[in-house]
């Protein structure tokens, strides 16, 4: 028979075992452990991906690590670049945490923050009662120790991270690097949705900015184009696709030499200048005048403006040009041209009527002297006579000059319109081609009327002359 163990040995064996089942059961917790770190870590990880709401992304990383990680309690401040807090999220705490939210919100931070922000790391309290007498939260972590740490990436401070837990797990460097892994994770999700926000900010201002540039492009009354290095189109408005008679589609990406000359080639590989590359290559603006040929046949006057387009890197990438119809506006200005040259005829044709004037006042008084002093009744009086009667003519028509290039305020007096006619009609006919015959049929009974015959001479000149510019081809009767 075997021996049977002593007391003394039971009792070693017994606590042999006692050890081995601490230290499995330490295996089993700190497996369990482990499992709730990677759960941790793959839950962290799947937020960061897919959340892009910021508040909800701190809301969801406080109950996946409180939950997981067994802390009592887990909260999480960010603060704005004058030192301000944002937003706040936590677990574990529900109402004692306002305390904590209004001392931030007065810009005081508490012990453990303001370590946390001055240095990088983990600040470490193993005795918050002791430590942290003027957090609110002292009283809430008797027996537990406090890990806060600075929330931080690229250069860029977001906020604070604090968690309580067990001492001997505030102590453990393993959850220590876990806290680290944690608070660097969340602070490249905040970066990333910072960096999101800001290239979502800019597309929105760019689509903005195009649409301003569209907006301005589409309202234009002249007719705009853009056209790149290919000289190919880019973009038109609806003025110049009308003017084109195709359809937008056609028009936009097609060669201009194409749509504007119905080319196969551009004007430069046709020894035609061509007016795109010297803004191309020089890249100052440029605006010139062309004769084009019209939708209907006719000749038109183009002021076309082309201006280069550049990148953001400066480089020229397009040309937009602006096209203006200028033919009636060049006819205006040869209007008020010939309008200044008339003036300006009128104005001298004046100055000769009165030096004409004078010299028919000394020959008809010369005249009237000669005929009253003349004893020949036969030949020197009949030679005066038709010297009179010239003169008065020569007399007449010099009135009628000074009347037309006369410029007066309308003056209405009482007048018989029948000689104001004649008169008008004696400088019309002399002015008369050949080709134009002129009857003439009055009223001799007509009466007296208020009117300025200087106006009644312009009116009965400007008809006269407009009906016979209208027969100066074939003739006819005026």
């Amino acid at each position: 028979m075997s021996k049977r163990p002593s007391y003394q040995e039971l009792c070693k064996q017994i606590k042999e075992l006692e050890k081995k089942v601490v230290l499995r059961q330490k295996a089993e917790e700190r497996t369990r452990h482990l499992n709730s770190v990677l759960n941790t870590i793959h839950e962290i990880s799947q937020l960061i991906f897919m959340e892009r709401d910021r508040d909800s992304l701190l809301q969801t990383a406080c109950e996946i690590v409180g939950k997981n990680q067994g802390y009592h309690n887990f909260w999480i401040a960010l603060f704005d670049d004058m030192g301000k807090v944002i937003t706040t999220a936590e677990f574990g705490l529900e109402n004692d945490f306002l305390p904590i939210v209004k001392r931030l919100e007065n810009g005081r931070l508490t012990a453990c923050g303001q370590k946390a922000l001055l240095k990088p790391g983990i600040v470490v309290i193993e005795d918050p009662l002791s430590a942290c007498d003027d957090c609110p939260l002292t009283d809430k972590y008797e027996g537990r120790g406090v890990m806060t740490i600075r929330l931080a990436y690229a250069g860029n401070s977001y906020g604070l991270i604090s968690a309580s837990a067990p001492r001997e797990l505030v102590l453990d460097q393993e959850e220590q690097r876990l806290f680290h892994a944690i608070a660097q994770d969340i602070a490249f999700a905040l970066h990333s949705i910072e960096v999101e926000q800001g290239r979502m900010m800019a597309e929105k201002a760019l689509r903005e900015s195009e649409n301003s540039f569209r907006s301005l492009l589409y309202s234009q009354h002249d007719e705009i184009v853009i056209v790149d290095r290919e000289y190919r189109i880019t973009d038109a408005n609806v003025n110049f696709i009308t003017n084109t008679s195709r359809k937008r589609q056609e028009v936009l990406g097609n060669y201009c030499y194409d749509i504007s000359y119905d080319g196969d080639k551009p004007c430069g590989e046709k020894c035609y200048e061509c007016d795109l590359q010297e803004v191309f290559d020089t890249g100052r603006t440029r605006s010139l005048r062309k004769q084009k040929i019209a939708k209907d046949g006719s000749p038109m006057l183009v002021d076309i403006l082309q201006s280069p387009l550049k990148n953001t890197d400066g480089k020229i990438t397009h040309v937009i040009m602006s096209l203006r119809d200028v033919t009636q506006e060049v006819q205006l200005e040869k209007q008020l041209q010939q309008a200044q040259k008339m003036e300006a005829v009128g104005n001298l044709a004046a100055g000769i009527a009165h030096d004409f004037n004078n010299i028919l006042g000394v020959v008809l008084l010369n005249t009237e002297l000669a005929l009253s002093n003349s004893t020949d009744e036969k030949n020197n009086r009949l030679y005066l006579d038709r010297i009179l009667k010239a003169s008065h003519r020569a007399k007449d028509l010099v009135e009628q000059i000074l009347i037309f290039s006369r410029q007066a305020k309308p003056e209405r007096k009482p007048c018989r319109i029948i000689p104001v006619v004649q008169e008008a009609l004696k400088l019309i006919r002399a002015s008369l081609p050949s080709a134009i015959e002129m009857k003439v049929h009055t009223q001799t009974s007509c009466g007296t009327v208020l009117v300025d015959p200087i106006q009644i001479h312009q009116i009965l000149l400007n008809l006269c002359h407009n009906a016979a510019h209208a027969m100066q081809k074939k003739g006819g009767v005026l």
